[in-house]
């Protein structure tokens, strides 16, 4: 999709790609408790049963990614004239230009 973009600027801090181990992990370990649960179940405790939570089978905070922040598009602009402007050997044309690359870079899904 060439002509997407990020609508919510929010980003992950993150040192890896993607979370896919760790969510296999955790629905792994959700699942085996379920069945655990709803085979020592009696047929009216059917009617009584709750799903666990994630956090009964797993930290998020134990996995790849730690959190996440919004990145609103004010600092975003601050942040592309900033790194534009380092450049003295640049024309005001050029910075415009390298401000324009960074926004649609940041921008991108």
């Amino acid at each position: 999709m060439a002509r997407s973009r990020l609508h919510t600027p929010v980003f992950s801090h993150t040192t890896c790609r993607s979370e896919r181990r760790e969510k296999a992990l955790w629905h792994r370990r959700w699942r085996a408790r379920e069945r655990r649960v709803l085979a020592t179940a009696t047929p009216e405790g059917f009617a009584e049963h709750l799903t666990c939570l994630m956090r009964e089978s797993s930290d998020p905070w134990n996995m790849a990614k730690d959190g996440r922040s919004y990145w609103p598009l004010s600092e975003q602009i601050e942040r592309a004239e900033c790194l534009a402007n380092q450049d003295e050997r640049l024309d005001p044309r050029e910075r415009s230009s390298r401000k324009k690359a960074l926004l649609a870079k940041w921008m991108a899904k």
